[in-house]
């Protein structure tokens, strides 16, 4: 989502008059990427995190030590 949004951002400054009006194109033409902008995100999100348990999984000492009982 952030990609979307500054990179629209910076289209409209760079390329487009700098009006409320031109903004709100800039956004709307950006709309049918935003979806794959999410879904992108989403598997970055899956593989990281997927890679952070299995390497849990695979060495415990990665893991975070559990809190001590009080």
């Amino acid at each position: 989502m952030q990609f979307y949004l500054v990179t629209t951002a910076a289209r409209h400054v760079l390329y487009h008059p700098l009006t409320p009006g031109a903004l709100a194109a800039c956004y709307a033409d950006g709309l049918p990427y935003l979806g794959y902008a999410l879904l992108g995100d989403a598997g970055h999100a899956a593989v990281l995190l997927g890679g952070l348990v299995l390497a849990e999984r695979a060495f415990p000492a990665v893991r975070e030590p559990a809190p001590a009982a009080a």
